[in-house]
């Protein structure tokens, strides 16, 4: 009897002793259990905002609209189009000639005659004027110009050569030169004549292509030829 009862007070101090030592064993793996499965209920749950925000980001994420066509300006360089005339069915585009001019009439003339250059004119000598016709014709500034007038009971003919400065083909071409002149008159009845040398100096003013007027003063060396004054119009050219 005595020996069970030490048997029972042992086995009960050793199911004692393996309670006490597996109850905190016990106790921490039910507390790992629990803190894993909050762990897990937060990161699924981290996870289900994070998935909301990136749907109502979606949501609300900006499209552009459709981009429409640029428009193109034509292009500065192509070529002009050409439509020819009623009155025939097709043609080719020419320009005008840069040496052509229009308004005149007298284009063809003007190439023909723009060596040779006359037109009417008017000198005065001690008060008496005549009337007669001028011309000029040279290359570029160096010009012959020559002329005969009458009436005032005498006749005057006269050329020279000049040197212009202004160019030909400017408005304003002042110049100057010499020459030979003749003139015969009559005085008191009796009819004289006189030779004489001059210089000469004048200006054209190229008012057109076709269409200058001359001014120019001729001093002569022999005092009975006269001073004249002298204006005139050339046509076909300066």
């Amino acid at each position: 009897m005595k020996n069970i009862t030490t048997i029972l007070l042992t086995l009960g101090l050793i199911g004692t002793s393996a309670i006490l030592m597996t109850t905190p064993a016990f106790a921490d793996a039910e507390f790992n259990r629990r803190q894993r499965e909050s762990n897990d209920r937060q990161q699924e749950s981290f996870k289900n905002q994070q998935n909301q925000r990136i749907n109502d980001s979606n949501q609300y994420k900006y499209t552009p609209a459709p981009s429409q066509p640029s428009y193109k300006s034509p292009s500065s360089t192509s070529s002009p189009t050409y439509q020819p005339s009623s009155g025939s069915s097709s043609g080719s585009y020419s320009s005008p000639s840069s040496n052509s001019y229009d308004g005149s009439g007298l284009e063809g003339l003007g190439a023909l005659f723009g060596l040779f250059n006359y037109g009417p004119s008017a000198i005065s000598t001690n008060g008496v004027v005549q009337y007669g016709v001028q011309s000029k014709f040279g290359f570029e500034n160096i010009r012959v110009r020559t002329g005969a007038h009458f009436g005032g009971g005498g006749s005057a003919l006269n050329g020279g050569f000049t040197v212009g400065f202004g160019g030909e083909s400017g408005m304003f071409n002042p110049f100057i030169g010499g020459g030979l002149g003749y003139k015969s008159f009559t005085v008191n009845k009796i009819e004289s004549s006189a030779f004489s040398f001059y210089g000469t100096g004048g200006i054209d003013l190229n008012l057109s292509e076709n269409f200058s007027v001359t001014g120019a003063v001729n001093i002569p060396t022999n005092s009975e030829y006269g001073t004249e004054y002298q204006v005139g119009i050339n046509l076909f050219g300066f």
